[in-house]
Order: C-alpha cells, then sequence, then structure tokens
C-alpha cells in the first residue's frame, strides 16, 4: 500500500487497504479535499526524454489529463465497479442473499442451484476478492460497492 499521508479520512484508508488485499493495480483512487476522487492514466509520447520536455508536456497537457483521470474514476467506480473485480451475476447473486441475512440453504432455493454449486460461486468470488473466508468476501464485495442492496 501507498504511503498514506496522516491526514487520510478512515474512509479512504479503508478503501486503499481494501484495494491493496486485493491486488488492484489499475484505477486505483484518491479521495482528494473536495471529495472527488482520480483514478491512474497513463500516456506514451516518444519526444520526451528529460524532465524539462516532461515539465512542458505537463504544463500544456496536464490539466486535461487530470480531468480525464476523474473522469475514468467516477465511470469505473461510481457507475460500473465490477469492471475491475469481474463477479458473475451469478456470484453477485450470491454474495446479495447473505448480504441481507440468507441462509445458504434459503439462498440455493431462491437460485434453483444445488448447495455445491452456491459454493462454488461463494468460493470463486472470495478467489477474485482475495477474502479468506466468506464474511471477508461479503464485507470487501459491501465495501467497494459491487452489491446491489
Amino acid at each position: 500500500m501507498a504511503n498514506l499521508s496522516p491526514h487520510c479520512p478512515p474512509v479512504q484508508r479503508a478503501q486503499f487497504e481494501a484495494e491493496a488485499d486485493i491486488g488492484l493495480l489499475y484505477g486505483a483512487s484518491l479521495l482528494l479535499e473536495s471529495g472527488t476522487s482520480f483514478a491512474g492514466l497513463g500516456v506514451w509520447q516518444a519526444d520526451v526524454t528529460s524532465a524539462q520536455d516532461f515539465t512542458r508536456e505537463w504544463a500544456e497537457h496536464g490539466a486535461a489529463l487530470w480531468r480525464a483521470g476523474q473522469l475514468l474514476d467516477v465511470a469505473v467506480r461510481g457507475e460500473r465497479p465490477n469492471l475491475l473485480i469481474r463477479l458473475t451475476p451469478r456470484e453477485i447473486d450470491c454474495l446479495s442473499w447473505l448480504a441481507r441475512g440468507q441462509r445458504p440453504a434459503e439462498i440455493c432455493w431462491r437460485l434453483g442451484i444445488a448447495e455445491k454449486t452456491f459454493e462454488k460461486h461463494i468460493a470463486n468470488a472470495k478467489s477474485k476478492l482475495k477474502a479468506r473466508t466468506r464474511d471477508q468476501a461479503l464485507a470487501k464485495a459491501v465495501l467497494l460497492n459491487l452489491l446491489p442492496l
């Protein structure tokens, strides 16, 4: 995890920890003072070969890149957070019913699936979320806004 400022809000610290824990490398966001966030965005320029070239390019294009990063973050995290984790619809269904307090047998009956199938969906979700337990996977999915609650 990146070195965090001692002034980092607890909500942002929790987001950083969850992202680092699941190995999120792309799209990791930082909460800014205004409450907005931005995502990493890379640009390759063949003619930038020195610090002076970079400074010149950043002065010319930095504001647009900054705004593009903010828009990317809003789109991915706000509208489609699952693009980063890639839970299947069935994995989301299983986790969502667990979040509502349903027992596995009740979830299987509702979804029309076998308990073995349910456990497979949960195991896959745990793997994608890098969670050791079902409860940890559920907590991460809720924290990362992956479930329709």
